[in-house]
């Protein structure tokens, strides 16, 4: 079990708030409790943001309660960020990044940050440093490597598993098996998890950055992108989508779209990061 429930239910008790908590995850379900208690604040998942924002009740419900979203667990698109921010009219969003071996939060944005991609700036008595994957050495701003974290709320060992706690920490710090990078005022970002790292051309390749840019795409609802084996280059990347429009399956039409997406992601970055449409 993730120990975000905790924090938020805990969190919200701690501050004398009014929690509403549903017994499934359900939009119809989510929209009948904003319309019925006018909460302030929504909480959801990054997975369950782009269902909610296309949801055609949305628009025949009143939100205008609902001033600030929180979101975490994984990494969310910052176009879909966007969207249910100006459909919601929200002043703020929160986002967390964190894991149960840390006590919960690492990280975390404020409303008043309007930078989408960031996972925000540490919190309270956490140390967070990015260091190089094999030297193992800290890196400086802007530089990409594995996240790594200090805290006191870290967790003492793995039960009954000393060789998972030793691969965990190095040197006081948890090792998070997250690629991420940060800036010189302190914020945080989360490319991917290093074991989702695609192999091409000797190079790295962060599945979530080409997913970011094709989801900024209009024709595109949803899109995965994963490594697929390549004679030449040893992994590539292929993108999986669900457009908006339907699209005959094998039509030009299909085709055609295809190629715009590629052409969308050849125009806008390296040769390594290039959709593969190689057949095995």
């Amino acid at each position: 079990m993730h120990i975000a429930g905790f924090w938020v239910v805990f969190g919200n008790l701690g501050h004398g708030c009014k929690l509403i908590l549903l017994h499934t995850l359900d939009i119809g379900l989510i929209l009948e409790a904003i319309d019925r208690h006018k909460p302030t604040m929504l909480t959801l998942y990054p997975t369950f943001l782009a269902k909610f924002e296309e949801h055609p009740l949305l628009e025949h419900v009143d939100t205008t309660s609902v001033t600030k979203l929180m979101t975490g667990g994984s990494l969310v698109s910052s176009s879909v960020l966007k969207k249910i921010t100006l459909k919601l009219g929200l002043k703020g969003v929160i986002q967390v990044y964190g894991m149960t071996e840390l006590g919960s939060c690492i990280a975390y944005s404020t409303p008043e940050m309007d930078d989408f991609r960031s996972a925000g700036k540490p919190g309270p008595f956490v140390e967070i440093k990015v260091v190089e994957e094999n030297t193992r050495k800290a890196l400086g701003p802007y530089q990409h490597g594995e996240i790594c974290v200090k805290s006191p709320g870290a967790f003492k060992s793995y039960l009954n598993n000393p060789k998972a706690t030793a691969e965990t920490y190095e040197n006081g710090f948890v090792r998070t098996g997250d690629l991420g990078y940060y800036t010189p005022d302190g914020r945080f970002y989360v490319c991917s998890r290093l074991k989702d790292l695609i192999k091409c051309m000797d190079q790295q390749v962060a599945p979530a950055e080409l997913e970011e840019l094709l989801s900024s795409d209009p024709e595109v609802r949803q899109v995965v992108v994963v490594g697929v084996p390549h004679p030449e280059y040893g992994e590539a990347a292929r993108a999986f989508v669900v457009p908006r429009r339907l699209l005959q399956p094998g039509s030009h039409e299909e085709q055609r779209e295809a190629q715009r997406l590629r052409d969308l992601v050849a125009g806008m970055s390296g040769r390594a990061e290039w959709l593969s449409h190689y057949n095995q």
